[in-house]
């Protein structure tokens, strides 16, 4: 069919009407390439595929096209032996389990939909790779502490070690030898190091490492020499 019949046709009006009603690129795409068959069997078995379609559509709560994702860039990063970052992880982990929970429901409703249950045993299911994926990323995309033993240890060393900056810290704030040298009694953090506003002039009295500075230049922002081993630590276990 030549590109001169489908302006006539108002085709493009059809693409764009159809592209509006996809959830994510995938679709898009699809929708935006198709065109008109003039092969009268495939031609059938689309509008067989359609009119099945619209029916399961008018079911309550219509057909199960949640959470599916374009994880085509993930996957290529993967198939050169990349690392994915936890959201793309959980992308596929959602995708694989849609496309699942699809399948099956063409599949239970095969009786009247037979068309669509055909399409729907092409989709292949990964339950493994899934329950490996969940296991280890959480819903909100993040690598959960017992994703691995190691990882676990390594996150209770970090708990253990800030609680212990923290009150020593606060031990500082606290103390009256330090009152007077104290701009603010707060505690802040500059490049991942715990530290306490000072007033300049008692940068070196304090003891410590400077790691910021104020705009006027009147206080400094000092790691307190009884934590910066602790800090040392710190950065080597988050490493």
């Amino acid at each position: 069919m030549n590109e001169s019949t489908l302006r006539v046709l108002e085709y493009g009006e059809v693409v764009r009407r159809l592209v509006e009603q996809t959830s994510n690129t995938l679709g898009r795409e699809r929708a935006e390439a198709i065109r008109p068959s003039l092969r009268d069997e495939e031609v059938r078995a689309w509008l067989q595929q359609t009119s099945e379609a619209s029916r399961l559509l008018l079911l309550p709560g219509g057909i199960p096209l949640g959470g599916i994702h374009d994880v085509r860039n993930p996957l290529r990063i993967a198939g050169r032996e990349g690392t994915l970052e936890p959201s793309a992880l959980l992308a596929i982990a959602d995708t694989t389990g849609s496309a699942k929970r699809l399948r099956g429901f063409l599949l239970h409703r095969e009786e009247h939909a037979a068309a669509l249950a055909e399409l729907a045993r092409r989709i292949n299911e990964f339950p493994a790779m899934e329950a490996a994926i969940r296991e280890a990323i959480s819903d909100n995309a993040e690598v959960r502490d017992d994703a691995s033993p190691t990882l676990l240890r390594l996150r209770k060393d970090l708990r253990i070690i800030r609680n212990r900056m923290t009150e020593r810290v606060h031990s500082i704030l606290r103390s009256p030898a330090y009152k007077d040298m104290i701009q603010d009694a707060v505690i802040t953090t500059r490049d991942g190091r715990y530290c306490i506003p000072v007033k300049v002039e008692y940068r070196v009295q304090f003891g410590g490492l400077v790691h910021d500075q104020s705009s006027s230049g009147s206080t400094v922002f000092m790691e307190p020499q009884a934590v910066v081993e602790l800090g040392n630590e710190l950065r080597q276990v988050e490493l």
